[in-house]
């Protein structure tokens, strides 16, 4: 079976080999194939075991020795309960479990940072627990990361306004600025500004303000995590490109949202690319029940200056269905939307101001417009299946 299994993806990286395509998204797609090669087995060497202090910094490999740790947060983000420096480091924390806030606190209340990875190459954190933080992990600067199996849930997220019979303007979201941090106001399970290089594989987070955040950033591995239920973003990409984002969940990343009353969406999304992100492949992920299911913008560097966008993204095999607003949300750029399923959703695709676009055997269904393109210029609609959409099609322009 694994060899069955193995010769057909060796065929397909010979394919890919032979195709003609950009030299990057080439090695791109052929390390999304070999990824699913059956994996040889690694013996692990038993590593130290420490017991951990708030304010602790670990410069070697280590296990941190399990139980629970009840250690309040401190206020600003750089100052962790663990700070990991260096280079070559496995920081190995299943069984343990910081706890920032009593369970029955506000999730406003929460602060600080947990686990800080300061620099380095080749660092890679598994298997911790946190509750009740601003920031689960932090990780600047970093050459080959790689966090695995880390459950960072219940951390913090704002108090929202709105109510059931009326939506409060406080609660609309604003993710244009983000050249000094300025998301790190809005928390999130795992924050990553200047990481090149690694893997996130099979992390929680939930019921906080957002999943991931990735900034300034390429090149990263994104797989098998579970980023929903949260009330803001479930993944926030910010002049970040290159990274293959394949079999995910973020599903149910919404607010702005009340059945019967308003459905806004309040710019909450299960994936938001903003701000020249580029040749990033997203590929079989769920996300669903968001505010959108994708919202993809150029970036304020293209409407100041006309250059760049946030182009050449392949979405391949996504399910964005209901969203109370867009499905996919795309707009003054250039991407690929193949084999794709928006069901239930005020616009299936909105793609205001896209061009030489490709939208290609994907499924649209029951959603107020199926396709909506403003000022779209060189696009390809094609192939497409349009079932009980109110209207399946349409593209126009201002008059001059």
């Amino acid at each position: 079976m694994a060899l069955t299994r193995a010769g057909a993806l060796w065929s397909s990286i010979a394919w890919v080999r032979d195709t003609r395509m950009h030299t990057r998204t080439h090695a791109l797609i052929t390390a999304l194939l070999l990824s699913w090669l059956p994996a040889l087995p690694v013996r692990a060497q038993p590593l130290p075991m420490v017991r951990p202090v708030p304010g602790m910094l670990i410069t070697r490999s280590v296990r941190v020795a399990p139980g629970t740790y009840h250690w309040s947060g401190r206020a600003s983000p750089d100052s962790a309960l663990l700070t990991v420096r260096g280079n070559d480091i496995t920081v190995d924390l299943r069984g343990v479990t910081f706890v920032g806030l009593p369970p029955d606190s506000a999730p406003d209340a929460a602060r600080g940072t947990a686990v800080r990875i300061d620099g380095g190459r080749n660092v890679r954190v598994h298997g911790l627990t946190a509750r009740g933080y601003r920031v689960g992990i932090l990780a600047r600067n970093v050459r080959g990361l790689l966090l695995e199996h880390n459950d960072l849930s219940y951390g913090w997220k704002p108090r929202l306004f709105s109510i059931v019979e009326h939506e409060s303007l406080n609660d609309w979201l604003s993710f244009h600025r983000n050249e000094q941090d300025e998301w790190l106001r809005f928390g999130a399970g795992v924050y990553l500004r200047g990481v090149i290089g690694g893997r996130i594989i099979g992390n929680t987070v939930r019921q906080s303000m957002n999943g991931l955040l990735l900034s300034h950033s390429d090149s990263l591995d994104i797989r098998r995590n579970d980023f929903s239920f949260n009330s803001g973003l479930g993944i926030g990409l910010y002049r970040a490109s290159w990274h293959r984002i394949v079999g995910n969940r973020a599903d149910y990343n919404v607010r702005g949202s009340s059945h019967g009353f308003f459905q806004r969406g309040q710019d909450s999304a299960a994936l938001l690319m903003f701000e020249q992100c580029t040749h990033n492949i997203v590929a079989y992920n769920s996300m669903t029940h968001s505010g959108d299911g994708l919202f993809l913008w150029a970036g304020q560097h293209t409407m100041d200056t006309g250059q760049g966008g946030s182009n050449d993204n392949l979405f391949l095999m996504n399910d964005f269905s209901f969203a109370p607003t867009n499905g996919m949300e795309a707009t003054f750029s250039r991407n690929q939307f193949i084999g794709n399923r928006v069901v239930g959703s005020t616009h299936g695709l909105w793609g205001g101001y896209s061009y030489d676009t490709r939208v290609v055997g994907n499924c649209f269904g029951d959603n107020r417009i199926g396709v909506a393109v403003e000022h779209g210029q060189g696009n390809l609609v094609g192939g497409n299946h349009f079932i009980g959409d109110t209207l399946p099609l349409r593209i126009w322009a201002d008059s001059v």
